[in-house]
């Protein structure tokens, strides 16, 4: 399952030819048919693309990108922008949150930006038309003394996230929701302040606790958000602990500041955290997993149960002189009352469920940047930040997409056989086809990005998986972590689990080539596995849940 073969160099293909440097470089009737959405980085606007490369629709917006973007399903495009605030100079900052409808008309923007605070990042869009914002908030020398922060120098950074309600009518914003890190600190050296108590109590954050230097004042310095409707919990990747932390979304404001409230009953203490048990007094470096990570995300297609979360861990060695990256997807122990069982010394699973590469690979690396969006048929898209590749795999390890950005420096379209610089992309999103964005929309191509590209392309429809019915269905059943992870050649339309005495133990429908099975309630042993393929065919197997 999830099998992330990953190869950002040269690999033969026969769909193009070998001098390409930039735009398509392949697709395959493996890959999932959609339409993919990008904001190069160094330009100034937005691109939908097929998936044979060419333009179907742009946003043209005059700004940089801070630095994700967001299709919503009536057609509106979420983006925040930088506004160059010289009070907040660090990487990704933004500042300025723009929605454009599908004619690229701005109907609504809204700041954060000031002496004291600035959007940085990502943010994410709520079902209820409402978004999230990562905002730095800036504080100063007695703050720090008051909270038993020590610091370098005159201020320290912050984080907070806030929930933003736009008024369409008059162009305003209404901040109906906000959770702030430093209600949720303690420390353990000075006994006169409130923050005085347990470092080693997951539910809160060791204000002293840092991987950074002291001089930098950049303390948490998150890096994504992501919001779970049917948990209404919030998660958010923070690139200093090496961790990623959920929280409870249910709270009243009140509630986000305290310690009680909310349907986990903990106001705004995190639920959830993992990758680095050492922020919490527990461990040491060694067992540090993430590191200046990005892209967490709930994965949302495919699974048995909520609360799966697949992460881009960009420097996964602990070798600070060896650089590869990992894909992480974890399960964690997610409670029936959406509350998670904390198991000392750490929350579990003690390592990733799945991980690619599953041995260290030097050619898997991005150095920052990056994520990975797991699509409706299980295949991965994943994005290489720094070299601007995009690239899908399916349940066989196997590329079968892969394009890279062609837009480079201020904004410039890299031509065809130039070498491609400076086009970076922070996060990557794809959308079904029939995305409710999409319907009565014009999404006729009209050409590629870069010139120079005059090679032919076909499309293929979904949810067809090219694999002929008469071959072997190459069904593959592995177990780890309490994870039930089923691969097939064949599309699977139904996966049923008894145990030995024939009582059914799952019965879950689908309509894709892989599966993710939270199994934390099964006991170790021997369980039958019976899958429907989508040719009629009907199959059981034998498998040991560990």
């Amino acid at each position: 399952l999830l099998a992330l073969a990953i190869i950002f160099c040269s690999f033969s293909t026969q769909d193009l030819q070998s001098e390409q440097t930039v735009g398509l470089f392949k697709n395959s009737q493996e890959s999932y048919n959609g339409y993919t959405l990008f904001s190069p980085m160094n330009g100034f606007n937005t691109y939908l693309i097929d998936n044979c490369g060419e333009q179907v629709h742009k946003w043209e917006t005059g700004k940089l990108p801070a630095m994700s973007a967001y299709l919503m399903p009536n057609g509106y495009l979420i983006r925040p922008a930088k506004t160059l605030n010289n009070n907040f100079s660090e990487g990704g900052s933004g500042g300025l949150i723009q929605i454009y409808d599908w004619d690229g008309k701005l109907i609504w923007e809204y700041s954060v930006s000031s002496e004291t605070e600035c959007q940085h990042h990502d943010v994410a869009p709520m079902p209820n038309g409402n978004i999230l914002v990562i905002s730095w908030e800036k504080h100063n020398k007695a703050d720090a003394d008051s909270l038993g922060k020590v610091i370098m120098g005159d201020e320290f950074w912050s984080e907070k996230i806030v929930e933003i309600k736009p008024n369409f009518k008059d162009g305003t914003g209404e901040r109906v929701w906000e959770w702030r890190v430093l209600d949720h600190s303690v420390q353990n050296t000075n006994l006169e302040l409130s923050t005085y108590g347990d470092i080693t109590s997951p539910e809160l954050v060791n204000i002293n606790y840092t991987t950074k230097p002291l001089s930098k004042v950049d303390w948490l310095h998150f890096n994504s958000i992501d919001y779970n409707e049917k948990l209404d919990q919030i998660l958010i990747s923070n690139h200093t602990f090496g961790e990623v932390w959920v929280i409870d979304h249910s709270t009243t404001t009140l509630e986000a500041k305290g310690h009680k409230g909310g349907k986990s009953g903990k106001g705004g203490d995190l639920l959830y955290r993992w990758g680095n048990p050492a922020s919490y007094g527990h461990g040491t470096a060694e067992d540090q997993i993430l590191s200046r990570q990005h892209g967490a995300a709930w994965i949302k297609n495919n699974i048995e149960k909520e609360g799966m979360i697949s992460i881009y861990n960009n420097h996964a060695s602990k070798d600070i002189n060896i650089d590869y990256s990992v894909v992480e997807v974890i399960n964690p122990p997610l409670n029936k009352d959406n509350t998670y069982t904390f198991t000392l010394p750490s929350y579990e699973p003690k390592e990733a469920n799945w991980k690619y590469p599953s041995t260290p690979d030097t050619n898997f690396y991005s150095k920052n940047l990056s994520n990975a969006q797991f699509l409706s048929n299980g295949n991965a898209l994943i994005c290489n930040g720094p070299s601007g590749t995009l690239i899908e795999l399916d349940h066989k390890d196997s590329v079968v997409w892969k394009y890279v950005n062609p837009v480079g420096f201020n904004g410039v379209i890299i031509k065809q056989g130039e070498m491609a610089s400076s086009n970076e992309v922070f996060r990557v999103q794809r959308y079904d086809v029939d995305y409710p964005a999409f319907a009565g929309k014009d999404l006729t191509p009209t050409g590629y990005i870069e010139p120079g590209s005059d090679f032919t392309c076909k499309l293929y429809d979904n949810p067809d998986t090219g694999v002929d019915e008469n071959t072997s269905d190459g069904i593959g059943i592995i177990s780890k972590n309490k994870v039930l992870n089923i691969t097939s050649n064949l599309e699977i339309t139904n996966i049923s689990i008894y145990n030995l005495l024939g009582n059914k133990l799952l019965d879950k429908s689908l309509k894709s080539n892989r599966s993710l099975i939270d199994v934390i309630g099964f006991n170790y042993g021997l369980y039958f596995v019976k899958i429907s393929f989508a040719n009629g065919k009907v199959k059981s197997y034998k498998t040991i849940i560990e």
